[in-house]
């Protein structure tokens, strides 16, 4: 019996040492293997970044290879019987481990994301695409990894005497121990300094998860609270990716025509604001007038809806733009065609846009309503001679909580509680918003017919429908979708044939489906190019034409206004500097080069729009007619109906989230 226990106590030493030996050479491996992350992600500038991608390299992935052992191969080493089994056992485990440990650096090369439900959801989809295909060829090495492993337990097996004699496992044990507390002690560290030289190495390796202290530090008095917030908001630059914005130089044609340009920016305007009851001199806008129905907005707040109408880019991108400082494509080239530039705010530009993004320059300061703000623009675009480009934003539709909103032709029920109360409020402040941008349009005057006016909303506004209120809380259409009517030049405001839109008598005027809008072209720059780019947000977009002498028998000699045109796809705000530069400004490159959303013309309406994007500072949000994908920095993914009601057993398209994923990051500067 003694001779037994002794023997089997023997038995299992010798494996819990071979099982040592073979954990630490899959540490090896497994570090060789994660020299591809620290390649894809780049090196940090700094000696302490160095230090701590160095002591992070060693002691995260002895770490994953340990607990893999610790977890599974050690209890194994009690109960299962065979030496030889065991190992077999051991074997089957790291080939699992290294082969999952690949497939994630290749995750990390193509998408920038590590396994998660996401990813593994796209690798297992049945979709066939470019990624899916070279995944398995990943798995073609699977064998190779057996193999190695195989020869590996092998030769430890044999070794193992002469190892164990040398009596070093427990000095290298307690290497890999030092690097792994030291890396997550320096991380505490920066994270509490705002180092950005080991804070953006945060995600760099799979299952990392350093450790902070913040709150400890605070408790103590070794953080000022106040003090950290104020350097954390400045953080946004100092830890922004370098972007090439935007990928070639913008070259433009200048037209013989330029239109002047309005764009009316209502604050906190939710989509379904847009009618008679509510606004109704905006539902009266008729002739020459675009009604886009199912347009969202780049950002559910103030700084990412500003982003996208100014650059044409995703959220994602924001921090990049405010380090780099980078002039909004869209005012740098209505400069450069000698527009007239001004901006003007109902609250004297208080959102941080306006400061942390260089636009101020353009801006007229001073306004503290939007009746001032108002009036300051009339003053101004009657002294107007040339071409100009003017944006006005009407805020005091966010302020509808104040007690001055409630005035106006909206009453309460004595029946209806706080919300109701909020409701009525919001609508009287966007009835009078309604009656400022009938101010706005009545002080264009003559101008009028030369000018091309873009109402729209940053952003809308939630009275606790999905269970949220207000702005910034989630992606429901109350929050994310907005009204946006494009008003187009008169035919007639300009040279014959520089603007050519299919007319009707005017006792024939009536409501034209997108369908039928298909039927006739806007040509405000001649020869202007069509976007046919796929790595925007649609894979096609088709424009149904009118050649010039068609176009020219067809139209009458009078040139009477085209009635309102309602377009029910899918658009975006990404969409709209792209339209203006190439429509407008005569940009003749691709939109791809500087934006992520589509220059379309206004009258050639795309019938196969996939999806848009919109986001904040930590979601990506992929919206499509039926649902919406909201993707958060993990790659964790969670999809709502049209109601925003989240659907657990719905997947998302491989395409499209790759798609999604290549847009967020094209822009960034290769390192």
């Amino acid at each position: 019996m003694n001779n037994n226990s002794s023997q089997y106590r023997e038995k299992v030493s010798q494996l819990v040492s071979w099982g040592h030996w073979f954990c630490f050479f899959n540490i090896v491996a497994a570090m060789l293997l994660g020299t591809r992350f620290v390649l894809l992600a780049g090196m940090p500038d700094s000696n302490l970044g160095l230090a701590y991608l160095l002591t992070s390299w060693i002691g995260h992935f002895s770490f994953l290879s340990f607990i893999l052992y610790l977890l599974l191969i050690f209890p194994a080493t009690f109960v299962i019987p065979s030496q030889r089994l065991l190992r077999l056992f051991g074997v089957l485990v790291a080939t699992l481990g290294q082969t999952t440990l690949l497939l994630d650096t290749h995750a990390f090369e193509t998408l920038g994301l590590h396994i998660s439900p996401l990813v593994w959801d796209l690798l297992v989809s049945g979709e066939r695409s470019e990624l899916n295909a070279r995944w398995q060829y990943i798995f073609v090495s699977v064998p190779l990894i057996f193999l190695l492993q195989m020869v590996l337990s092998e030769v430890l097996w044999r070794k193992l005497r002469k190892l164990t004699r040398r009596n070093i496992g427990q000095r290298i044990g307690i290497v890999l121990g030092l690097c792994f507390f030291s890396s997550h002690l320096i991380y505490a560290w920066g994270d509490a300094n705002l180092d950005s030289q080991i804070t953006a190495q945060r995600s760099t390796f799979p299952l990392s998860y350093p450790m902070t202290a913040k709150s400890f530090m605070e408790r103590h008095g070794l953080l000022d609270r106040k003090e950290f917030d104020a350097r954390l908001d400045a953080m946004g630059i100092e830890s922004a990716t370098p972007m090439q914005y935007p990928l070639a130089p913008l070259k433009s044609t200048r037209p013989e025509n330029q239109p002047n340009v309005l764009i009316i920016v209502v604050d906190s305007l939710r989509g379904d604001m847009y009618n008679d009851t509510n606004m109704p001199f905006v539902s009266q806008l008729n002739a020459g007038w675009h009604s886009y129905n199912q347009h969202f907005s780049s950002g559910n707040d103030n700084n990412h809806a500003t982003l996208g109408l100014f650059y044409g880019l995703p959220s994602t991108y924001y921090n990049s733009i405010r380090a780099a400082q980078t002039p909004s494509p869209l005012l740098a080239m209505a400069d450069k065609h000698d527009y007239k530039i001004r901006l003007f705010s109902g609250n004297d530009f208080a959102a941080d846009a306006y400061s942390q993004l260089p636009l101020n320059d353009n801006t007229d300061s001073g306004s503290t309503s939007d009746p001032e703000a108002v009036a300051a623009f009339a003053k101004w675009v009657a002294k107007q001679d040339s071409p100009w480009l003017s944006y006005i934003e009407l805020t005091d539709v966010a302020q509808y909580a104040d007690d001055s909103a409630i005035d106006g032709p909206f009453t309460l029920s004595p029946d209806e509680g706080l919300r109701g109360a909020l409701r009525v409020s919001y609508q009287n402040a966007v009835h009078r918003a309604d009656a400022q941008v009938n101010e706005i349009i009545t002080a264009l005057a003559e101008q009028l017919p030369r000018t091309l006016i873009i109402l729209t909303s940053n952003h809308g506004i939630e009275f606790n429908e999905t269970g949220n209120w207000g702005a910034g809380t989630n992606f429901s259409q109350y929050q994310i979708q907005v009204p946006l009517l494009v008003h187009l030049p008169q035919a007639d405001a300009f040279e014959p044939d520089v603007i050519e839109t299919e007319s009707a008598p005017a006792d024939e005027q009536t409501e034209t489906t997108s369908e039928e809008a298909d039927k006739v072209e806007l040509t405000l720059v001649e020869n202007a190019p069509s976007d046919s780019s796929d790595s925007n947000e649609n894979s096609s977009e088709t424009q149904t034409t009118v050649d010039e002498e068609q176009a020219a028998a067809q139209m009458p000699e009078a040139k009477t206004l085209a009635p309102l045109v309602k377009v029910d796809t899918l658009s975006s705000h990404l969409d709209i500097l792209p339209s203006l530069l190439t429509h407008v400004f005569g940009v003749t490159n691709p939109s791809s080069d500087y934006s992520s959303g589509v220059a379309t013309d206004p009258l050639a309406v795309s019938k196969t729009r996939r999806w848009v994007l919109s986001g904040n500072s930590e979601d990506i949000v992929m919206v499509e007619p039926q649902s919406t994908t909201v993707i958060n920095p993990e790659g964790n993914y969670r999809i709502y109906d049209e109601n925003y009601h989240r659907n657990d057993d719905a997947k998302p398209k491989l395409s499209y989230l790759i798609d999604v994923m290549k847009e967020t990051r094209r822009f960034y500067q290769e390192e």
